[in-house]
């Protein structure tokens, strides 16, 4: 219930601290634009390089019905929120 602009603001301002913590001390960062299987490929990497168990439960950290962006996902954003998206897009894995 969440309006538009405020949902826009919470997610720059998250994406923001995100990015510059990323920048200070870099990390893998992924991107939920990905489409399942290439999210699940670099998440299972990621988890193989520092050494942790894959859960054995069948439960998925992708869900895609979560997803409801479309294929330009900053069509209609503010000018800092596109380039801050296209920065963590160039920083992801």
């Amino acid at each position: 219930n969440m309006d538009r602009k405020q949902a826009i603001s919470l997610w720059y301002t998250y994406n923001r601290y995100l990015y510059k913590e990323y920048k200070n001390h870099p990390f893998p960062i992924l991107c939920f634009d990905d489409r399942q299987e290439v999210f699940e490929a670099k998440l299972n990497g990621i988890i193989e390089q520092i050494g942790l168990d894959r859960p054995s439960n069948s439960l998925q950290f992708y869900d895609s019905e979560l997803k409801n962006s479309s294929d330009n996902p900053t069509a209609g954003l503010p000018w800092r929120v596109r380039r801050l998206y296209g920065q963590l897009r160039k920083a992801s894995i």
